[in-house]
C-alpha cells in the first residue's frame, strides 16, 4: 500500500482548512467506490482507500539536507493522524477523524463518535469519529438511522449497560447490514459482560479503549 500525506492550511492558510480536508476525504471515497464498480466489471482487483485526519499545531517547513529536502510537517498532531489512519482497520471504517477536527467541521459533515481511544505512546485518550457524509448532500436515510442507533448504543456501552447497548447496535445493523463498527461493539459488549472493565473510585468506567497496535 501507498500513503499520501496531505496538508491543509499550510503553507497557505485557510480558516476552513479542516472542512476542506473532510470534504476532500468524502469526495475521494465517493470516487473510489465509483472506480471499484468499473474495475469489477473489467475483472480487475479493487483498490481501497482509508483516511486518518487530525487538526492541531505542527511544525511545517523545508526539512532535510542540501542534497535532498522537501516541504513537510512533523509533530504530535501529525503522528495522531497516522495512528488514526491505521486504526481504521480495527473498526472496519475508511474515514476516521479526531475530536479536534470534528469540533471544526461538525456543522458541515455527518459523523458518528466511534470510540474513546488511547493510542500507542500517549496517555491522554482522544475521541475519534467516522466521517459519514456532508450535511448538505443528503446522507442516505438508512445511514442516518444507523448512526442514531449506534450513538444510543455507545452511550449505553459507556454506562456499562452491555445488554441494552448490544440491542441498539443490533438495530444499527438492521439499518446498515454488515456495519463493521456495530459488529465490533456487539462483540465488545459480550466480552465486557463476561469480564467487566476496571472502574474508578467513583464506580464509573472511563470508556477508553487502549490501542495495542500502531
Amino acid at each position: 500500500g501507498s500513503i499520501i500525506m496531505a496538508v491543509y492550511g499550510a503553507p497557505i492558510h485557510f480558516e476552513d482548512n479542516a472542512v476542506k480536508a473532510c470534504l476532500s476525504a468524502l469526495d475521494m471515497q465517493r470516487r473510489t467506490l465509483e472506480l471499484q464498480k468499473r474495475w469489477a466489471e473489467e475483472g480487475k482487483k479493487p483498490i481501497y482507500t482509508s483516511v486518518g485526519l487530525n487538526s492541531g499545531l505542527m511544525i511545517a517547513g523545508n526539512m532535510g539536507s542540501e542534497s535532498r529536502f522537501n516541504y513537510t510537517i512533523m509533530g504530535d498532531a501529525v503522528n495522531l493522524a497516522a495512528r488514526l489512519l491505521g486504526a481504521n482497520k480495527q473498526y472496519g471504517t475508511r474515514l476516521m477523524i479526531s475530536e479536534f477536527t470534528y469540533e471544526k467541521v461538525k456543522n458541515v459533515v455527518v459523523a458518528r463518535m466511534l470510540d474513546r481511544i488511547r493510542v500507542k505512546g500517549k496517555d491522554k485518550p482522544v475521541e475519534v469519529y467516522e466521517l459519514l457524509g456532508r450535511r448538505d448532500d443528503g446522507t442516505p436515510q438508512n445511514v442516518l438511522l444507523c448512526k442514531e442507533r449506534f450513538d444510543a448504543g455507545i452511550r449505553l456501552y459507556q454506562d456499562m449497560k452491555w445488554d441494552e447497548a448490544a440491542e441498539e447496535f443490533r438495530k444499527a445493523l438492521e439499518a446498515v447490514p454488515g456495519d463493521p463498527p456495530s459488529k465490533l461493539y456487539i462483540r465488545r459488549c459480550e466480552d465486557f459482560k463476561a469480564a467487566p472493565p476496571e472502574v474508578g473510585p467513583d464506580g464509573k468506567w472511563d470508556g477508553v479503549y487502549t490501542m495495542t497496535t500502531k
